[in-house]
């Protein structure tokens, strides 16, 4: 008896010296779904399809990718063990699905042409240490893959041009790096941009400007470079920002940036345009409808030049348009407010009267008559929108 005791004493006291992470499997599946839920999922950014796609149906699909080691550190009791990706292609016969630990994944999708459109999506799935049986899926919107197929000859393709205009503003441990996009995308879409800081060489990525980088200390003067990738890789990195240290709030008082115009420059008949001074191309020109002579615009280009978020819904073919609380929906071929017309479709483009915009969004508009061109002005804060070239959307039926 005297030795069982003995015994489970000593069991007893194992179990109190094991050490905390031997107790992480109690971590219960609903708290890792919420944590999941609370997680910033990737996503598709660029499809680059073979010169023989509708025989072969191959293409490249590139994403964004979980930075599974940051999050781990920051949250030690919610460690990732494994992150798996998975393009989900789905259409009214058939759905296949190609799995890869990352970007880009090959698809291959047989007879393509006789099949139909087909949709596809992004599925990653998350595996935690604390619960290593068990994993945490997360799919994707589908969206139309033929929009996107555009032939592209990777030979002539290059990195990106650095991001030019680079400014950081500081705050409690991290920085806003603010910066307006390359002057050439080397021939294919920007799929992602990365900030780093000089010193203690944190990174941080994003699809547009601002981007957040966290993790830095207090105290620190910090300058903070900006490169831009591409399919065909990461372009060279732009210019130091000045520099910025960080603060705990009350401990120093920096002075607020002037604020500035936001001038969106526009030629009818032709596709570049400018924002405050930078060139940039789009797939769209405005036009002057020969009925009431008024200057239509492409929504989408102006909105999101402005610092807006667009979003086109393919059921009520409205296009909704977000900025600083404002939301603005544009239903196709239905009457503007103010004796404004309708909305056009032209070349697969929404455009709407240029004076709609400008003064649903506060901004003012005027027309060069020598030069043809369209301007708009819009007074802003000191926190920039953001600027980006947007890759190419068609507005068609999945």
């Amino acid at each position: 008896m005297r030795k069982c005791q003995i015994t489970i004493l000593v069991l007893i006291l194992a179990l109190l010296c094991l050490p905390v992470h031997a107790y992480a499997d109690q971590i219960d599946d609903q708290a890792l779904n919420e944590f999941v839920d609370n997680l910033a999922m990737p996503d598709i950014r660029e499809i680059v399809f073979s010169e023989d796609f509708d025989e072969t149906g191959e293409a490249k699909i590139y994403f964004d990718m979980l930075n599974s080691d940051r999050i781990s550190s920051l949250n030690p009791q919610y460690a990732i063990s494994r992150v798996e990706y998975t393009i989900v292609c789905k259409n009214r016969d058939r759905s296949q699905s190609f799995s890869g630990d990352s970007s880009p994944i090959l698809i291959d999708l047989a007879k393509v042409g006789s099949w139909g459109r087909w949709g596809i999506g992004l599925r990653v799935k998350v595996t935690f240490a604390a619960r290593p049986e068990r994993s945490f899926t997360v799919d994707r919107p589908l969206f139309s893959i033929y929009p996107y197929y555009i032939l592209q000859d990777m030979s002539n393709l290059t990195p990106p041009d650095p991001p030019t205009q680079v400014t950081a503003e500081a705050g409690d441990a991290q920085a806003v790096v603010i910066f307006l996009p390359p002057a050439g995308d080397g021939g294919s879409e920007i799929t992602r941009y990365t900030v780093t800081s000089y010193p203690d060489y944190v990174t941080a990525t994003g699809i547009a400007s601002p981007i957040t980088v966290t993790g830095l200390k207090n105290g620190v003067n910090y300058t903070f470079t900006v490169t831009a990738s591409n399919a065909v890789g990461t372009g060279e990195s732009s210019a130091p920002s000045a520099a910025v240290r960080p603060q705990v709030p009350g401990i120093s008082v920096t002075p607020m940036p002037e604020p500035y115009t936001l001038v969106i420059r526009l030629s009818v008949g032709s596709s570049g345009y400018t924002v405050n001074g930078v060139s940039f191309e789009a797939e769209a020109a405005p036009y002057i409808d020969p009925e009431n002579g008024r200057a239509m615009v492409p929504v989408r280009l102006i909105a999101q030049s402005l610092g807006a978020v667009v979003e086109w819904d393919n059921a009520s073919r409205t296009e909704t348009i977000t900025l600083n609380g404002t939301e603005l929906s544009i239903v196709l071929n239905s009457p503007l407010p103010g004796d404004m017309g309708k909305a056009a479709l032209v070349n697969d483009r929404l455009y709407v009267p240029l004076r709609y915009i400008t003064d649903s969004f506060g901004s003012e508009a005027e027309w060069d008559p020598v030069e043809r061109a369209v301007i708009v002005r819009k007074r802003c804060g000191v926190k920039r929108p953001r600027l980006f070239q947007s890759r190419p959307f068609y507005y068609v039926s999945v």
